[in-house]
Order: structure tokens, then C-alpha cells, then sequence
């Protein structure tokens, strides 16, 4: 799976900073380590950090190459993709993305490999491929 995407910027340290140079920029004062002031925005700036980390993930949720579990089962159900019972999430994902190709046009090798993947659970690995010039053979092995 890739790397998480940052939708936002979740450093509580860096939230603190923008607070106290607004505040200090404001009023013209500068803030000390244990001015209540300061002590708030240590408070405000870690929850900040909390929502943009909650908001991030759910997101992440929301995006085919991030989403497990029941997130990944509402995502793939926009490609009218369904898990098939006891299909892992890479697995799940896999066929998803090749649903794609069954999107545009009915005799692709990739659509052929969608296909095959969506018969059963039990289907591992599908290589599909068209030769040059049209025509073709499938053989399930």
C-alpha cells in the first residue's frame, strides 16, 4: 500500500508557532514559555493537531488506494466491485482497479483479467494478453 497522503499539516509544534507569532504580531507582545496565553495555545494547538490528524485518515478512507476493511468495501462499490467471501483487501483492490478497464470496452486484456478475477475467490493470478492484429485464444489453466 502507498503512503499515506497529508491532507493537513497535524504538527501540534507548528500549529503552536503560527498561534503565538498572530497573537505577537497582534499585540505587539511578546509571549514567554509560561505565559497563560502561551499555555492555551499549547492546548488549542494539540487538539488542532487531533482534527487534522481524524480528518486525514478519514479521507484516506474515502480513496481506493488507501481504504481496508468496510471503508474499502463502500469504495469499491462505486466501481460495482463487491468483496467475494474471504477476499483480502489487496486483493479486493486489485479487482477493483481492473474493473477500470472494463469501464471503456469489453475486449481488452485487461478487461479479460477482470472478469477472471471476479469468478471466484479461488482465482489467483490471471495473465491476459491480445496478439497483433486482433483474434485470440483464452485457456484456463
Amino acid at each position: 500500500m502507498a503512503a499515506p497522503l497529508l491532507f493537513a499539516d497535524a504538527d501540534p509544534d507548528a500549529a503552536l508557532d503560527r498561534m503565538v507569532a498572530a497573537h505577537e504580531a497582534l499585540t505587539g507582545v511578546p509571549l514567554a514559555d509560561g505565559d497563560p496565553e502561551r499555555l492555551l495555545f499549547q492546548t488549542v494547538a494539540y487538539e488542532v493537531a487531533r482534527g487534522d490528524v481524524v480528518v486525514g485518515d478519514a479521507a484516506s478512507r474515502g480513496l481506493l488506494q488507501y481504504a481496508t476493511g468496510g471503508a474499502l468495501d463502500a469504495v469499491v462499490y462505486l466501481y460495482g466491485v463487491e468483496r467475494i467471501d474471504g477476499e483480502a483487501d489487496d486483493a479486493l483492490r486489485v479487482r477493483a482497479k481492473a474493473t477500470l478497464a472494463t469501464l471503456g470496452a469489453a475486449g481488452t486484456p485487461e478487461s479479460w483479467r477482470a472478469h477472471a478475477l471476479a469468478a471466484s475467490a479461488e482465482v489467483a493470478s490471471v495473465n491476459a494478453y491480445a496478439p497483433a492484429g486482433g483474434g485470440g485464444v483464452v485457456r484456463v489453466l
